[in-house]
């Protein structure tokens, strides 16, 4: 189930109930219905977000990839300016492996 069929449910939950008064449903029953479409809508919205959040981290890592291999940020700097530049891209870089080895961690579980 998607969020958005999920939401469509959910949306629809109230208009089902009003209709199925007359037939032989509990009020428990229905609500018990609402809170399947609620619990499978919060799980797609979760699980929509997890995919998200590892694609952007894929991206990330692809920009990190390329400025390790441009050998036109790595020369050995001649001015503070330069070295001070390298020195904070190599920290940069150090916490976005480590954000994504985090995140690899936390796909595993």
């Amino acid at each position: 189930m998607t969020p958005e069929t999920a939401t469509d449910n959910i949306a629809t939950c109230s208009q089902d109930r009003r209709l199925l008064r007359g037939d032989k449903w509990s009020d428990e029953l229905l609500i018990e219905c609402c809170d399947i479409n609620i619990a499978a809508a919060l799980k797609a919205t979760a699980e929509k977000a997890r995919l998200e959040e590892r694609a952007a981290a894929r991206l990330v890592m692809e920009i990190v990839n390329t400025q390790a291999e441009d050998e036109g940020l790595w020369f050995i700097a001649q001015f503070a300016s330069e070295a001070y530049l390298q020195q904070e891209l190599r920290r940069l870089h150090s916490a976005v492996e480590l954000l994504e080895k985090g995140t690899r961690k936390e796909t595993e579980k």
